[in-house]
């Protein structure tokens, strides 16, 4: 298990997707974060959660204001 705390400024550019091994899991604790997963985009508010396959393209962007999540990746 590899826990990081990630801090995202705003941005209105499309998340850069990137693919690796393993299981991930994303816990909101500041903000709004859209995490885009394949073609698919989720909006997370403080407190909201996302596990997945980080098999698929993904990434994440804060979308009003800084925000700041917790990911856990079991590669």
């Amino acid at each position: 298990m590899q826990p990081l705390l990630v801090t995202l400024e705003p941005s209105d550019e499309v998340a850069k997707l990137i693919t690796h091994s393993g299981q991930e899991f994303n816990l909101v604790l500041e903000g709004t974060v859209i995490v885009t997963l394949g073609d698919k985009e989720f909006t997370l508010n403080e407190g909201d959660s996302i596990y997945f396959n980080p098999q698929k393209p993904h990434g994440q962007r804060a979308v009003t204001e800084t925000a700041k999540f917790l990911t856990i990746i079991n590669g």
